[in-house]
């Protein structure tokens, strides 16, 4: 396990749980309507969409960590410096 998920109490991975199935209604209907007509592309695409809306709900917060706080979850660091994409380093090698 990483030092971030030990640093997460059970109850605190219950409510994280809870909350992020709520923001994922829409994603868990899509996949719920296709039963077992689920292929790996359609899976790749609501996991690249449950991930954009992670990204989406953590720079709409009004205070940046608010979620983590209110969940019990440590707030990470920022990076000192941007990490460059793996899109963003194969456009600079052409």
């Amino acid at each position: 396990m990483t030092e971030r998920a030990l640093a997460i109490d059970t109850e605190a991975l219950d409510r994280i749980g809870l909350e992020v199935d709520m923001r994922l209604t829409d994603v868990w209907a899509m996949l719920f309507e296709r039963g077992d007509d689920v292929d790996t592309e359609f899976l790749g695409w609501l996991l690249r969409l449950a991930y954009v809306t992670g990204y989406w709900d953590a720079l709409s917060e009004p205070d940046r960590g608010s979620l983590c706080h209110r969940l019990g979850y440590p707030v990470p660091e920022r990076r000192s410096e941007p990490q460059p994409t793996p899109l963003a380093g194969a456009a600079a090698a052409d």
